[in-house]
């Protein structure tokens, strides 16, 4: 099945495709064009696509407050390190909108009597937020950054592991007693009356490890002494409950795959990212732990897996994809912006001017593409700054 969207390596083709120029006089190599559609990506189709406030690349991020502490830095990721809206989260999870000022207006907003004020106000000060005024010893909450996440930069299909399975260990450490449970699933399995308790720990997870297989579909079964590993073929809905001291269940999740690319180790920083859909980025600068990397797995903290993570998502260094995070729609336009960076370079200037005819033409309908994402529910104007709603917004909330 061939999928709409491109990857790297399709990328490639097209743009070898999309130009006059034979393949075998191309002088650049793959990463040479991949490193021109990087370059496309930041320099034009992203532009293009902010232009229609859309909502495309919008990321969200916490930061907890920490006590006395009034700047915090802009998200290192934010595109032109700007930020879309900034709120404050307080302890009951209540979001609460924080607004600009001037820092010339400082001194008119940095005088509180509330010895643990709610912050509301920041200026920007080179590229940090600072907090007015300033946060005190006894601050509670978080600051949740919304920003638009840069693209992360193309790399060849074989440098991300990509999910084939999830799996988890079930480790029987001594044997169960008679009515201890483990549910796995929504099944529930009683020790010896859905498997027998064996003579030793390794024969009790060979019969617990055939009870699970025969009535549980989407999963394979894997038996080493007395360990049991469950491998989910697709994303389970739910995962392994255990009520049974003698039986303990990895508390990490493991993601497996046809192949580890080598710039994966343990200790080293990874994006978590969607192959197909909007091709988002799940979670940005995942620390990978000790012994968490095998040839053909990647073990995760429950936390660093987006409940929407699934079979074919993958896991890629730091600051690289293997699909261009842009709607699916707009790749083939990507791959001609390419081809016309590539025919520039190459002095192939009838190639580089019927390129750009068709990148004239893709652009003029970009909007109808990508525009109003919503048409049968235009988007309503609400005036939250009005004195009523002013009043409104802060009243209870022990602002003074």
């Amino acid at each position: 099945m061939v999928k709409p969207f491109f990857t790297s390596n399709r990328l490639i083709e097209a743009v070898k495709r999309s130009m006059s120029m034979p393949i075998s006089q191309i002088t650049f190599s793959d990463e040479d064009i991949l490193a021109f559609a990087t370059e496309e990506l930041f320099l034009s189709q992203m532009p293009s696509i902010l232009q229609y406030h859309e909502e495309y690349f919008v990321y969200q991020q916490k930061i907890p407050l920490k006590p006395s502490q009034s700047r915090y830095p802009i998200p290192n990721r934010a595109i032109g390190m700007k930020l879309r809206d900034l709120y404050y989260v307080d302890n009951t999870g209540n979001l609460i909108e924080m607004s600009r000022i001037n820092p010339d207006d400082e001194s008119f907003f940095q005088s509180d009597s509330n010895s643990n004020p709610t912050p509301i106000h920041y200026k920007i000060e080179n590229n940090s937020i600072v907090i007015i005024p300033e946060v005190t010893q006894s601050v509670y909450g978080d600051l949740l950054f919304s920003y638009y996440l840069r693209p992360n930069s193309l790399v060849k299909d074989e440098k991300a592991a990509i999910c084939s399975a999830f799996s988890k260990n079930i480790t029987i450490n001594s044997l169960p007693a008679a009515g201890e449970k483990i549910s796995i699933a929504g099944e529930t399995f009683e020790a010896d009356v859905d498997y027998v308790v064996g003579a030793n720990t390794s024969i009790t997870a060979s019969n617990l490890g055939a009870a699970i297989l025969g009535r549980i579909a989407d999963i394979t079964i894997n038996v080493a002494g007395s360990i049991v590993t469950v491998r989910y073929l697709e994303r389970p809905t739910k995962f392994i409950n255990v009520n049974a001291p003698a039986i303990t269940v990895q508390s990490t999740i493991t993601v497996n795959c046809p192949a580890v690319p080598e710039e994966i180790v343990e200790g080293s920083t990874v994006d978590i990212l969607q192959e197909d859909g909007g091709h988002n980025t799940y979670k940005i600068d995942v620390k990978l732990a000790l012994g968490s990397v095998s040839p053909t797995s990647i073990t995760l903290k429950e936390t660093d897996l987006d409940q929407d993570f699934v079979v074919g998502d993958y896991i890629c260094p730091q600051y690289s994809c293997i699909i261009p995070q842009i709607p699916t729609d707009l790749h083939i336009l990507l791959a001609e912006r390419t081809a016309a960076r590539v025919m520039q370079s190459l002095g192939d200037r009838d190639g580089l001017q019927e390129s750009q005819k068709k990148i004239m033409d893709y652009e003029a309908r970009q909007s109808v593409l990508i525009d109003s994402r919503v048409e049968g529910s235009p988007q309503k104007v609400f005036n939250r700054n009005s004195l009523l709603r002013y009043g409104k917004q802060f009243s209870g909330r022990g602002r003074k």
